[in-house]
């Protein structure tokens, strides 16, 4: 049987926009997006649900700030632990071991078109407000040019990979850190500028068709990234630091002496 991967019941995801809004009035760098890539990359490492291993870097002090209220502050990491929880059973590794082929991750991605990129270009207070010749309208044309599905999912992924990079073993072998580089290319990939240098280089890796009449369909680059977070996941697993063996000393015979020195048998002693 091929089980369905879990996913965020609305009222959950509903209070995790609650959440970053209220975040963006500390940070202008918070969005649903972009906390969604961070704990993405929290659940593929595979490590600690607590708040305290990864909060502080997630936010820098902002989170704490919005939420000095001890049960707003508690109400709001109840709110980033549903919501990794969710991420971290879609990434269960017997799942994935079991059905290589399917595609469990489901991210919050928005659907950028023309009308959502010109308003979010609008309301975001890093463009410039005016366009016309020179500088202010170049850079607002750059900005437009990043705005586009998965870019920001990609920067909060990878801000968690860099965040926490002892989470990551190094590659064994040449041969692994190259099979580890490209699964780290296909996020690289929808991270990038379409149009720009890198993106072009990506293509010529692979990732994309280099036709120009056949557009790469920016919905083949996300379940491209989505699979290689699935390979990491699974790369984190099988590289791993393996726990230290634990070796118990054998116990006393029942009618030998305990060990303890009571001079009493072990069965009327530590193994009564």
């Amino acid at each position: 049987m091929n089980p369905v991967a879990p996913d965020s019941r609305p009222e959950d995801l509903a209070a995790l926009i609650v959440l970053c809004d209220t975040l963006a009035g500390f940070s202008q760098a918070v969005d649903v997006e972009w906390v969604d890539g961070y704990l993405t990359g929290l659940a593929a490492a595979g490590r600690s649900l607590e708040p305290e291993d990864w909060l502080e870097a997630m936010f820098e002090g902002d989170f704490d700030r919005a939420f000095a209220d001890p049960p707003a502050h508690a109400q709001a990491v109840s709110v980033l632990k549903a919501r990794l929880d969710v991420l971290r059973r879609q990434l269960d590794a017997e799942c994935l071991l079991e059905w290589p082929d399917r595609l469990r991750l489901n991210p919050w991605i928005h659907e950028i078109d023309d009308e959502m990129r010109a308003k979010m270009l609008a309301e975001s207070p890093a463009a410039p407000k005016v366009d016309g010749e020179g500088q202010e309208g170049e850079d607002r044309d750059d900005m437009a040019d990043m705005l586009h599905e998965g870019v920001i999912w990609a920067s909060g992924f990878l801000d968690s990979l860099e965040d926490h990079p002892d989470w990551w073993p190094d590659p064994p072998s040449e041969e692994e850190a190259g099979s580890l580089e490209d699964r780290f290319e296909a996020l690289l990939q929808l991270q990038r500028t379409p149009g720009s240098e890198a993106y072009r280089e990506g293509l010529e890796l692979g990732y994309g068709p280099l036709d120009p009449d056949h557009p790469v369909e920016r919905d083949q680059l996300i379940t491209d990234a989505m699979f290689a977070v699935q390979e990491l996941r699974l790369w984190q697993i099988d590289h791993a630091p393996k726990p230290a063996t634990v070796r118990v000393a054998k116990l006393p015979g029942r009618n030998e002496p305990c060990w303890c020195g009571s001079g009493k048998k072990f069965k009327k002693c530590h193994g009564a």
